[in-house]
């Protein structure tokens, strides 16, 4: 009884979408058993068809409350932003016939999502940069271009947009362990 609740508690916790979440036909959420054609459908499949073309991904005005800013009237409560998110994914290697041959824009949905549910987030910059590194360590995302956009402010709306590369985070990464 105790660990069909804990399962129960679990799939809510997770959400809709993630493996652990919704098993596989046969087995149980919790158990570890993963259902990789889920895996496919969001973006883990590592085929590509080797050219180096891309396609793009894209989710716009996508609006959310958010806990952001760096003054202390903005940690009172959510703010409305407005997200744009574009990314350049490589081209699978066969043509789409189902979810495992495409990026899902799930994928986007869900990063925005699990970032700005884990903290209060200081600037939009820093924000727009998570966003982007956790899309680049996807296998077929190569440019990811993000604006995020503050809508409750005295003065209309601001925010920031920025562009990333995989090659962008790479030179990051080794600027952190160099420094």
């Amino acid at each position: 009884m105790r660990r069909r609740r804990a399962g129960r508690r679990n799939r809510r916790r997770r959400g809709a979408g993630d493996p652990r979440a919704d098993p596989p036909e046969g087995g149980e959420a919790g158990t570890g058993a993963v259902d990789y054609r889920l895996l496919a459908a969001r973006g883990y499949a590592p085929d590509t068809d080797g050219s180096g073309a891309t396609d793009r991904v894209f989710v716009r005005d996508l609006v959310l409350p958010v806990r952001i800013g760096a003054y202390v009237r903005e940690r009172a409560a959510p703010q409305r932003v407005r997200f744009a998110v574009e990314a350049s994914v490589l081209r699978a290697a066969r043509p789409s016939q189902d979810m495992r041959d495409v990026f899902s824009y799930d994928v986007i949905t869900d990063a925005i999502r699990m970032l700005i549910d884990a903290e209060h987030i200081a600037l939009v910059e820093t924000l727009a940069e998570r966003i982007a590194a956790a899309l680049l360590v996807h296998p077929r995302v190569t440019r990811v271009a993000v604006q995020v956009e503050k809508l409750d402010l005295d003065a209309g709306v601001a925010g920031v947009g920025i562009e990333r590369t995989r090659a962008d985070i790479v030179a990051a990464k080794g600027r952190e362990v160099a420094g």
